[in-house]
């Protein structure tokens, strides 16, 4: 098991360098917002960042965690892995999550070096490493991203079967993808490839469904060679938006459990979607650190939503209060920090540290419920703040038919007074309002509206 801590931490090493790489990008980034800015997009001076930093450092030295405790427990996480049914969160949900966090690691590898990670670490592979060809990959509309880094695998270890899909990690296309999650246009796509005809009928966002669709058939085919083990499924960033989608697939379509554990992941779908999500047997935890800004995404008009339960720390592990939560998408430069595996696994080793003190009172199941339904009613009042003069906005795209009409009613009010505030821009005017009831009857469901 040593071998297994050394070659984590190598990689470890290289993520750092990786890390310091995307931190130049951010400065590059266009279509999100990089000043400093509260919860309701209004600049924040020096003197005020300053106090509010001073009062988050305090907070975390308050907590008095132990640095000797804290490598104890990083090797203890690192050394003694395991596996455990994600069905309520408790200690061993973080030890599950450290595995799981290993494991979007190794499926960075090529495969020829995955493999020797795998074999060091007693794990077997099945099959081969699942690598769309270039030709088949997806693009999404006129951005021609592909969106995750393109590989996964299905894996056998401690009696369970793990499927984990790669994230962008230090490619080129991160600055795009993430322009493209804050667009106004990240629509939706039916997942019509799912057996059940009335859950193929459910939409996801396009992007993900399109890419997943290259993944499907292997993922699902390597499974299903293991019926009686324990179903893991894994993924960072847009890895995680793949692994839930892959979750959704593999519960409906084998009928089967599935624990899944994501981390920094986008959201996926919208309400149709998790409602059906949560009827189906899959035990899910979103792992997010801080303020990163890919958990955020998308969602400005569609009304998108995440699934599952939430365990929101910040940068030392400290566990989130559901009033903590921000889902705004005016994002600083130093949120982009957060997103790095390596910040999860800080993080991690953090939580789990406190957990272990019985006075920390946090680690409950009944936490990470509210911090996920904190999470969404956030989203909804931040839609009520946004200022839509400072964000990635193209009104002249707008997917007119598939944003709520109670908030195209919201919009047209509100960029009607930003008349004289963005000078010759008036993206406003090029929005089809004729398409647009005036008023909303509450008997008549939005899908059926006649739009045309």
């Amino acid at each position: 098991m040593y071998k297994v801590s050394k070659e984590v931490k190598k990689m470890l090493n290289k993520n750092f360098s990786i890390s310091f790489k995307l931190i130049l990008l951010t400065f590059l980034l266009i279509g999100c917002n990089v000043t400093k800015t509260d919860n309701e997009g209004n600049e924040i001076s020096e003197k005020d960042l300053k106090a509010t930093s001073s009062a988050k450092e305090q907070k975390t030295l308050s907590l008095n965690i132990d640095k000797e405790q804290l490598k104890s427990n990083e090797k203890k996480l690192l050394s003694d892995p395991i596996l455990d049914s994600l069905d309520s969160f408790s200690n061993e949900t973080l030890k599950t999550a450290m595995r799981s966090l290993q494991h979007t690691y190794w499926v960075m590898a090529e495969a020829n070096e995955m493999k020797d990670y795998l074999e060091s670490a007693g794990i077997e592979l099945v099959g081969e490493p699942i690598v769309p060809g270039n030709e088949k990959k997806a693009e999404f509309l006129d951005y021609g991203v592909v969106m995750s880094g393109g590989q996964a695998y299905v894996v056998t270890e401690m009696d369970k079967v793990i499927v984990a899909f790669r994230d962008t990690g230090s490619d080129k296309r991160w600055e795009r993808i993430l322009n493209m999650l804050t667009d106004a246009r990240a629509t939706l796509k039916k997942m019509s490839y799912l057996d059940d005809p009335e859950l193929s009928e459910i939409k996801a966002h396009e992007g993900f469904v399109s890419e997943y669709i290259l993944f499907r058939e292997k993922v699902i085919e390597y499974v299903d060679k293991h019926p009686n083990k324990e179903i893991h499924v894994v993924g960072h960033s847009l890895g995680g938006a793949l692994a839930t989608l892959a979750s959704f697939d593999i519960a409906s379509t084998l009928n089967r459990e599935v624990n899944t554990v994501t981390f920094g992941a986008p959201r996926v779908g919208t309400n149709d979607f998790r409602n059906a999500f949560e009827k189906l047997p899959i035990n899910l935890f979103r792992v997010v650190v801080a303020n990163d800004p890919i958990a955020r995404v998308p969602g400005m008009l569609i009304p998108y939503e995440h699934v599952g339960e939430l365990i929101q720390i910040n940068e030392s592990g400290d566990m989130y209060e559901p009033s903590d939560i921000n889902t705004a998408i005016l994002f600083t430069k130093r949120d982009f920090t957060n997103h790095y595996k390596s910040s999860y696994y800080f993080g991690l080793v953090g939580l789990y540290t406190l957990c272990e003190n019985e006075e920390y009172l946090k680690c409950t199941k009944e936490i990470t419920n509210s911090l996920a339904n904190a999470e969404r009613e956030s989203q909804e009042q931040f839609w009520k703040k946004i200022p839509l003069d400072k964000v990635n906005f193209p009104a002249d795209k707008l997917p007119v038919d598939k944003i709520p009409v109670t908030k195209m009613l919201d919009l047209k009010d509100r960029l009607s007074s930003l008349t004289g505030k963005l000078g010759k821009m008036k993206p406003w005017e090029q929005i089809p309002w004729e398409d647009v009831p005036d008023q909303l009857d509450d008997v008549i469901p939005e899908e059926n509206i006649p739009w045309d």
